[in-house]
This record gives C-alpha cells, sequence and structure tokens, in this order.
C-alpha cells in the first residue's frame, strides 16, 4: 500500500459523502518504511465549495492532520481499522454568510447549543446569519437572531471579532500536522444582544421567519423578517478593544437582564465551543473576518447574504458594512475513527 493509493482511497470516500463540491485535494504523508509499520505522517485534505447531505456548506475548508498509526494486529486479525494513537490537527472551514446560516442550523450546531446558556439550549433561526466588516474599524461582525429556551423569547445578537492584527504581528507558517497555537481571539469577542419584543417578532401574517431544529434542515420558503430596530433602542456601540457582553437598554429591566444573560451565555459558548463527528472532536474555535478577493466568485458568494440575515444585520447597532467571509479554525482530536457511514 502506497501513500497515491491511500490518497485514491480518501478522495473517493469524500466523494461518495458529499453532495456537492467544487474540488477536492488528499495529500498523504507517508514512507514505504512507515507503512510496513501502520504509520502515517499525518494528512492534508483541500476542498472547496462543498455540500453535505444534511446541508453543511463551505466555501473553502483545510484539514491537517498529524501523525496516525493504525492497529496493525486488529486490522490483520480482525479486519478492524482503528487506531494505537489520537492523531492531533487543526481543521480551517470558511464560510459565507449562507453557509454560516447553514451551520447553525445543522444537527452538530443544535447538539452543540442545547445547553448553550445557562444550561439552557438557544435555537438558532433559519437564514437569519450574516457576516460582514465594519468599515469604521475593520472588525468582522456576525449578527443573528434566535430563541433562548430559559425564557422562551427571540434575541438579536451582534458579535464583533478583534480587528485584523498587522502584517507583522500575524504567526509564522505551521508545520504540517502541528495543531494552532493558542488563539485568544474568542476570548475578546464582544457581544450584544437585544430581545424582540412581539411587535418586531411578527410580519403581516402573525407568523415570524421559519426556525430550524437539527431535524428541520430542509426546511421550506422563509418569510421576510420585520426589522427589529423600530421597536427597540439599541445598545451601546463597544469600544474598539472592549470585550464581554452587552446588553439593549429599552426602558425595560427585564430585557436588559434577559439580554445580558444570552450575550455572556454565546460569549462563553462561542469561546468553549466542541463539536464532536462521530469519534472526530472538534474545539478551541478562533474566528476571523475577512474581505474576499474583488471581482472573485468568492466575492460573489458572499455577497449573498439571506435575507432574513440581510435585514438582522441592517437593524443591528453596527453601521452596515461590506459582505464578508468567516474562518472558522479549530483543533481536531481523532479520538476514533469515525463509521463508514458517517452522516455529517
Amino acid at each position: 500500500m502506497t501513500g497515491e493509493v491511500l490518497q485514491r482511497a480518501f478522495t473517493l470516500a469524500l466523494t461518495t459523502r458529499l453532495k456537492e463540491w467544487g474540488g477536492i485535494r488528499v495529500d498523504v504523508r507517508s514512507t514505504a518504511w512507515g507503512l510496513l509499520e501502520g504509520k502515517f505522517g499525518g494528512m492534508t485534505v483541500l476542498g472547496d465549495r462543498w455540500r453535505t447531505p444534511l446541508e453543511l456548506t463551505a466555501e473553502a475548508l483545510t484539514v491537517d492532520i498529524g501523525e496516525m498509526q493504525l492497529d496493525t494486529h486488529k486490522l490483520v486479525w480482525q479486519q478492524a481499522v482503528a487506531l494505537k494513537n489520537v492523531p492531533q490537527g487543526s481543521v480551517s472551514f470558511t464560510l459565507t454568510s449562507q453557509d454560516l446560516a447553514n451551520f447553525m442550523v445543522h444537527p452538530l450546531m443544535a447538539a452543540a447549543a442545547g445547553r448553550a446558556v445557562q444550561g439552557k439550549a438557544f435555537v438558532f433561526d433559519r437564514n437569519s446569519a450574516a457576516v460582514r466588516v465594519d468599515p469604521a474599524n475593520g472588525r468582522g461582525v456576525v449578527t443573528y437572531t434566535g430563541i433562548w429556551a430559559g425564557d422562551g423569547q427571540r434575541y438579536a445578537v451582534t458579535m464583533c471579532t478583534p480587528p485584523p492584527p498587522p502584517a507583522a504581528a500575524k504567526p509564522p507558517p505551521r508545520a504540517p500536522g502541528q495543531p494552532p497555537a493558542a488563539d485568544n481571539s474568542v476570548m475578546a469577542l464582544t457581544v450584544s444582544a437585544v430581545r424582540l419584543r412581539p411587535a418586531a417578532q411578527r410580519g403581516g401574517t402573525g407568523s415570524f421567519a421559519s426556525m430550524a431544529s437539527g431535524d428541520e434542515i430542509s426546511g421550506g420558503p422563509d418569510e421576510a423578517l420585520p426589522l427589529p430596530g423600530g421597536p427597540l433602542v439599541s445598545p451601546p456601540r463597544p469600544a474598539a478593544g472592549a470585550a464581554g457582553s452587552a446588553a439593549s437598554v429599552d426602558g425595560d429591566d427585564g430585557d436588559a437582564a434577559g439580554a445580558a444573560v444570552v450575550g455572556e451565555g454565546l460569549r462563553r459558548f462561542f469561546s468553549s465551543l466542541v463539536i464532536n463527528l462521530q469519534g472526530i472532536e472538534l474545539r478551541l474555535p478562533a474566528l476571523t473576518v475577512q474581505l474576499p478577493p474583488p471581482g472573485s466568485t468568492t466575492a460573489a458568494a458572499a455577497a449573498r447574504v439571506p435575507p432574513n440575515g440581510a435585514a438582522v444585520a441592517a437593524a443591528s447597532p453596527v453601521p452596515a458594512g461590506t459582505p464578508a467571509l468567516l474562518t472558522i479554525t479549530m483543533r481536531v482530536a481523532i479520538v476514533q475513527l469515525p463509521p463508514l457511514d458517517m452522516k455529517f
């Protein structure tokens, strides 16, 4: 067995599990002697414009895993593929606003958010996400809405990432398979939540924009989301270097208290986010918002913001900016190999 054969096998496995893809590239790092001992130097997977059967989408994706060691005894005597170590590495996926909206209602995220705020679920609204750059300071801005199970109320949430570091401060490139260094960008998130009052939550038909749980991925058409800005007083705009959460001050102490709880709870949730993909553990996220190259196909994809997401963004306390891309980088640990019929 050679690295080239493994690359073809992994590529075939991915193509049979993806619904759509623009590109797939697999690079297996191995030597002849290592393969005889069941050792692989690592593996890198590059992809673009992926869509899974459960509508998890990404504009670009990079998976980089370090040394992997197969249990040759189980492979020979039990015809079972198992690992003798826990391979470590990183995954980086770049999302448009629509990709982020899909991610937020995916079963993996629904499960992770089941105890997001004070042990109660936060259910993200379908197609309410938008990613943009604040023109005033270059900070990334992510907006969305959802319902907190703690009080049954819907909240509009604005998350701001730290401004991008200067070129001289960027970390050096990592060696293949090396996990990313500790990153405090998520800890520096500013998260503000605003409770949407009933008048702002309902349209002319008396119903709000469609919302999805983990088993409602392929829901019907969305209704237009009424702008929540009218009946609300937006929260004070956070300073560029501030971290933490902020609540709206709209004359109702209950609204402000609930917003403060949701804002801080979601900040903590995203800073400690852990996703388990049937044996593959993703943790310690780092968020980066960046502008796509002008005139590129990526720029065109970034500009296609879901209508509900555009409405929420327009009503947020941060001025409207340029549609952008969100890159989430997380550490990866393969605790056990996922099943061949893995669903994602």
